[in-house]
């Protein structure tokens, strides 16, 4: 088990620094009366507004990426798929190797005799004895294999019983990750709002300020108009440095591991059992 530290961050990326946005200088009188000075405090307003948000994005989005909890999600998501197939394709072979081994017993011409004494054995009286309708039980079939005299046959219940004890292994390992998991995803899950609310402001206020920017009096005047294309560029909002696109594929990516974790979180525990249980398990399942 790793241990948590909820709240350590990762020291493993550079952070992007906040409040490094370079001004774009006011101009003189003139500057003044046509109202430039104005579009260029809005401009610095938004500008420095949206850099400071796309910092503290990019710097969660890092975070994120590393931080332990959301690690270790994915590992005991992983570990739990991986058990989980491994487990069904042995209940899987298991279900198989006792329908062989109940099929060799039936062509036994000895069967309905060497049945009837092991369910006497167990309290059974000849008047309620049934041979040809009798239920075999696990049991049965294993008592009966220690007076099978095929050697194949004893084979395979050697296999099937160091099968179970395997089996045994990965659902106790199964229980302990899906324990984990639930611990894990809790953090990992608030470290995801985190990004998508850094996010939805750094939109907002991206939308926001090209609004204040683009119905600012001087960009619709006469001056702005023939002003050089250099003026023109510096009063626009620029995100040439924000990878934007790179985060929203951030956020899809662990959206979607979070929607895996809570579908195997959530499963309803019968739904649980009938996937994964064999007709031999009788209850002895991943849950139980």
């Amino acid at each position: 088990m790793f241990k948590r530290f909820h709240g350590e961050r990762s020291m493993g990326y550079k952070r992007i620094p906040h409040n490094k946005t370079k001004y774009v200088e006011m101009g003189g009188i003139l500057s003044k009366l046509s109202g430039r000075n104005n579009a260029i405090y809005i401009k610095n307003h938004w500008q420095r507004a949206i850099d400071n948000d796309w910092a503290s994005l990019m710097n969660m989005a890092h975070y994120i990426e590393q931080c332990t909890d959301t690690i270790q999600t994915i590992v005991r998501f992983n570990a739990i798929s991986k058990d989980r197939g491994i487990i069904h394709d042995a209940n899987i072979k298991r279900r198989d190797l006792y329908a062989k081994i109940e099929s060799a017993i039936k062509e036994d011409q000895q069967y309905s005799e060497r049945m009837l004494k092991i369910q006497l054995n167990e309290g059974a009286t000849i008047n309620n004895f049934n041979a040809k309708n009798m239920t075999v039980s696990t049991g049965d079939i294993q008592k009966y294999v220690e007076s099978y005299p095929h050697i194949e046959i004893k084979t395979d219940m050697q296999l099937i019983r160091s099968m179970e004890q395997d089996i045994n292994y990965k659902k106790q390992k199964y229980r302990e990750n899906i324990a984990s998991l639930r611990d894990y995803f809790e953090q990992f899950k608030l470290e995801l709002i985190k990004l998508k609310s850094k996010n939805a402001r750094y939109e907002s206020d991206l939308e926001e300020g090209k609004n204040a920017v683009l119905e600012d009096a001087y960009l619709n005047s006469i001056f702005y108009k023939y002003s050089s294309n250099e003026n023109k560029y510096l009063l626009k909002l620029s995100t040439e440095r924000h990878s934007h696109e790179q985060v929203r594929r951030t956020i899809k990516h662990y959206e979607e591991i979070k929607e895996k974790v809570e579908s195997i979180l959530g499963e309803d525990i019968e739904k649980r059992k009938t996937s994964i249980i064999s007709e031999y398990e009788a209850g002895a399942c991943l849950e139980d």
